[in-house]
């Protein structure tokens, strides 16, 4: 997948075949990543590091079962881990699963998180530490072991509707 993405110029989407993927992806530039279906399209981190990083703006995520991020200090790990760098961009529809995070907004703008399965990760399910002006819809939040569903800390202007936010170890919602 990554070969992919570094052949690709701005702009681009790039379809990824159902099989299981051994990596860690680093979408560093406008593209669409789209797999052929998010129950046997796999990204598997192997349990190193964080397995999808969004570092551009306008990046489209879909379709993918994104797996088994690390678990080391400091805890960012992630299934899908978006940086201050992505700005509008989009991660709909993916199964987020058996990662320390579920999806991460570190310092990120504008972003639409919906219709994803974001279960059985060890930390939180969906954390925005310092974003603003999210959207975070239609998601499916659950069994995340050690923290909250859906986690806003020094974050304002997001707007999480739609969710279902249940069976989490601390409970649904921390803002």
């Amino acid at each position: 997948i990554q070969a992919g993405i570094n052949a690709a110029v701005a702009g681009d989407t790039i379809l990824v075949d159902s099989g299981t993927y051994y990596e860690n992806v680093i979408l560093n530039k406008t593209v669409s990543l789209i797999g052929q279906n998010k129950a046997t399209t796999i990204i598997d981190g192997n349990g190193i590091g964080k397995v999808v990083t969004i570092a551009a703006s306008y990046v489209n995520l879909t379709g993918f079962t994104i797996r088994r991020s690390g678990e080391s200090l400091p805890l960012r790990e992630s299934g899908i881990f978006l940086d201050f760098r992505s700005v509008g961009s989009r991660v709909r529809d993916n199964i987020v699963v058996d990662n320390y995070h579920g999806i991460f907004l570190e310092s990120s703008t504008g972003n639409v998180i919906s219709f994803n399965n974001v279960s059985s990760n060890t930390g939180r399910g969906i954390y925005l530490p310092s974003s603003s002006g999210n959207v975070i819809s239609s998601n499916l939040v659950s069994r995340n072991e050690q923290d909250y569903g859906v986690e806003l800390f020094d974050s304002s202007n997001n707007v999480i509707a739609a969710n279902v936010v249940s069976q989490n170890c601390w409970g649904g919602f921390y803002l």
